[in-house]
């Protein structure tokens, strides 16, 4: 291809992807455990700059845990 960037799926050891643009291709494993559509969707997420919400800096003052 002759695209900047873009996202370049493949099979690799399970899936993922980076959350940070690394130019060019993107890689985004789609391997173990890929047939679930909701893990392919959060790891395009990824690809496209997507954080999971438990990463988010402010998450402790949004998110109470009920231990007992």
């Amino acid at each position: 291809t002759n695209e900047k960037d873009y996202v370049r799926i493949c099979s690799g050891q399970g899936c993922y992807s980076n959350v940070v643009k690394t130019g060019c291709a993107q890689p985004l494993s789609l391997g173990l455990f890929s047939g679930w559509e909701a893990v392919i969707v959060n790891e395009l997420g990824h690809a496209v700059g997507f954080y999971n919400e438990q990463n988010r800096s402010e998450r402790d003052k949004n998110i109470r845990i009920l231990w007992d």
